[in-house]
Formats: C-alpha cells, sequence, structure tokens
C-alpha cells in the first residue's frame, strides 16, 4: 500500500477513535462512490466521495456497521465484499428509496436517503443472491431477450411477406414450418418476391434453423384468397394463406 494510503488509514481510525459510525448509505456507480454515514444518535459524521480503488481499504478500516446499498448493478459484487469484512449489508429497491430523497437528485442526497431508507423497521430489503443464483438468473435473462427478438423478427417477416400477398398465420412455430416453402415458391413463380424480400428473408430462416432438426415432410395446404386487380396479377399468382399448424 502507498504511502498516501496509508495516512488515509490512519486518519480514519483515528476519527473512528472520537466518533463510532453505526450505519452507511453508499451510492453505488462505476468509479466514484458516495458514502454518507451516521453514529448511533442518527447524526451525520461522514459524507465524502471514493474512488473505486478506495473502496476496500476504506471500508477495511472502518469498525463493522450497517450498510445499505440500492438493489442495482455491482449490487451483489459489493455486497460479498463488504460481507467479507465483517459488515451488515442490506440492499434495498430504488423505488423504495426515492421516497427519502431531499432535493434535488444527487449523488449526496442518494447516498443520505439510503442511510435513511435501510433504518426504516418495515422496510422491505432484496436477499443478496449467490453466485449460482446469479448465474441462473444471467440465463434466464438472456433467454428473454432472445425470445423476444425472435417474436420481432417473426412479426417483421409477416409483415413483409403480406405487402406480397403471403399471410402466415400466428405463432413463430407456424412461420418456421411454412417459410421454406414460401421461398421456394417466391423463386418460380412470383419474381417479385425473389429479391431482396426472399433473401432476407431466407437468411433469418438459416439464422433461425441452424443446428435444428430439419423438417422431413413438407406441408402443402393453403387456399387462393379473393383476386387481386389486374396490376399485380403476378403477385396474386403466388398468394397464398398459410393456416396455422
Amino acid at each position: 500500500m502507498s504511502q498516501t494510503g496509508k495516512c488515509h488509514l490512519r486518519s480514519i481510525r483515528k476519527k473512528e477513535s472520537v466518533v463510532k459510525i453505526t450505519r452507511i448509505g453508499l451510492d453505488l456507480a462505476k468509479n466514484v462512490f458516495q458514502v454518507f454515514g451516521v453514529d448511533a444518535q442518527d447524526k451525520r459524521v461522514l459524507s465524502r466521495q471514493l474512488k473505486r480503488k478506495e473502496m476496500q481499504a476504506f471500508f477495511q478500516a472502518l469498525p463493522a456497521c450497517l450498510i445499505g446499498m440500492e438493489a442495482c448493478a455491482s449490487a451483489h459484487y459489493w455486497a460479498w465484499v463488504l460481507t467479507e469484512m465483517g459488515h451488515t449489508v442490506k440492499l434495498i429497491a430504488p423505488q423504495f428509496v426515492k421516497p427519502y430523497v431531499k432535493g434535488n437528485k444527487n449523488d449526496a442526497n442518494d447516498a443520505e436517503a439510503i442511510c435513511e431508507a435501510v433504518s426504516r423497521p418495515g422496510m422491505r430489503f432484496v436477499p443478496v443472491k449467490t453466485i449460482e443464483q446469479l448465474h441462473i438468473q444471467a440465463r434466464h435473462r438472456v433467454r428473454s431477450e432472445l425470445i423476444k427478438q425472435r417474436t420481432a423478427k417473426a412479426n417483421q417477416i409477416r409483415g413483409l411477406l403480406a405487402e406480397y400477398g403471403i399471410v402466415i398465420g400466428l405463432g413463430v412455430r407456424c412461420l418456421r414450418h411454412h417459410l421454406p416453402e414460401i421461398l421456394e415458391e417466391a423463386e418460380t413463380v412470383c419474381r417479385r418476391t425473389s429479391g431482396y424480400c426472399s433473401r432476407g428473408c431466407a437468411t433469418t430462416w438459416c439464422i433461425w434453423t441452424s443446428g435444428s432438426k430439419p423438417r422431413t415432410k413438407p406441408s402443402r395446404r393453403w387456399r387462393t384468397p379473393t383476386p387481386a386487380p389486374d396490376a399485380c396479377s403476378n403477385c396474386a399468382a403466388s398468394a397464398r394463406w398459410w393456416p396455422r399448424r
């Protein structure tokens, strides 16, 4: 540890000999953290900023106390680190901290609000997750986001094909089932759909079906819609309604 860090730790220990911090509100950030501490009589005894490299040395010099933090990004990591130092860490949902913010929203006021909220007897806290629980949560969140992206892409493909008179039933399964047939007919019957639209749909189809089991027997169920005007007779010839499977 550098000479400056040693002097900083000695100053903290000297201050702690005069007043004891019992509760701290910690406003998390990427690089600059805000700390707000009170004593047993709820009087403010600490309000300062800490850089990321100073965090561990600062809290190691403090006696064990109650530390409150918002349940946001990196909250679980700092909860693990501070708990190993002997502190008691409690996480609070941000919506429960907001009523205690005084004045404009800034780091100092947020830290003070967290320190006040963590002392409330009826406050609901967020449990600190283990590493295994965070792994499971990450998998679920990534999967949920991928499902949203897949649904959005399926709706986009159905909307593009509807411009050519090709209507597909709802559901990703229905689109995945009928899209190869539509692309095959688009190349042979309707030259209007054999350009950028079919190529884009084919690219998306390849992404979807990469690594999946191919369909063995295609379905040929379809019915012709109402006749279209003569100006778009070529598109009307290839228009289909693909039922939901």
